[in-house]
């Protein structure tokens, strides 16, 4: 099944000013970007082929072992948080969360629709918690293999269409939900972005059906949009 998810997020992201390009490259330098961190980590710093093989983390599977994960896990949890609430509601900030609630109709490529700058605000405290907690604390190869792992799977689930977590519901109603892991709300006033998005989006429920249903042409300018003879040829489209 095919989803037109992408070509949706696409009109939204021209409407707020980003050009097919810009889109383009930013999605690809978050995916090497994102890749290369990988890399690091699974090769570098967990590169004993023993910890890939089910019978080695069968014997490591223990009550230590999810004890010390779940840990890791909450930490990053409060570090995500406190990024992503920050991005909600510092006005210096909201413009740079704006690409990534473009994706009202979240997919798989909303995890690479990111402004560089938002990623590492959302993203740099949950990593270096986790390689904080393991050459200082863990020193465990294994368990930052772990833990890493599921943080990556996880933020890549969490955008998918077909799952529609609490995260997802999160980019379609751009409601107070900052963490990642759990649903648990901020207070609603603290969302400054959700009118800030408004703002920069332009309504319109015609040029929103068009444009869906043909994403590769370019959106109507706003003047366009209040246009009489341009509604007149938008009805006759219609029939």
């Amino acid at each position: 099944m095919v989803s037109n998810s992408p070509g949706k997020n696409v009109v939204r992201l021209r409407r707020a000013g980003f050009s097919d390009w810009i889109i383009l490259g930013i999605a690809e330098f978050n995916t090497v970007g994102s890749q290369l961190l990988g890399y690091v980590i699974t090769v570098g710093l967990c590169g004993d082929p023993r910890f890939y093989t089910m019978s080695y983390a069968w014997r490591r599977l223990d009550v230590w072992l999810l004890c010390v994960v779940f840990v890791n896990l909450a930490l990053a949890e409060a570090a995500f948080t406190i990024g992503h609430y920050l991005l909600h509601s510092r006005k210096s900030l909201l413009s740079l969360h704006v690409m990534h609630h473009c994706c009202v109709h979240a997919s798989w490529t909303t995890n690479v629709l990111f402004h560089p700058i938002d990623l590492a605000i959302e993203f740099s405290g949950p990593a270096i918690s986790l390689l904080l907690m393991h050459f200082i604390v863990w020193r465990d190869p294994f368990v930052l293999m772990v833990t890493f792992v599921i943080f990556q799977i996880w933020y890549a689930l969490d955008h998918d269409e077909s799952l529609k977590t609490y995260h997802y519901a999160h980019h379609t109603h751009n409601n107070s939900l900052y963490a990642i892991y759990i649903n648990v709300k901020g207070k609603p006033r603290s969302n400054l972005l959700r009118d800030y998005m408004r703002k920069i989006v332009e309504k319109d429920e015609y040029a929103l059906h068009r444009a869906m249903n043909k994403w590769w042409l370019p959106p109507p300018m706003v003047a366009d949009c209040h246009d009489i003879t341009w509604l007149l040829k938008a009805a006759e489209h219609l029939r």
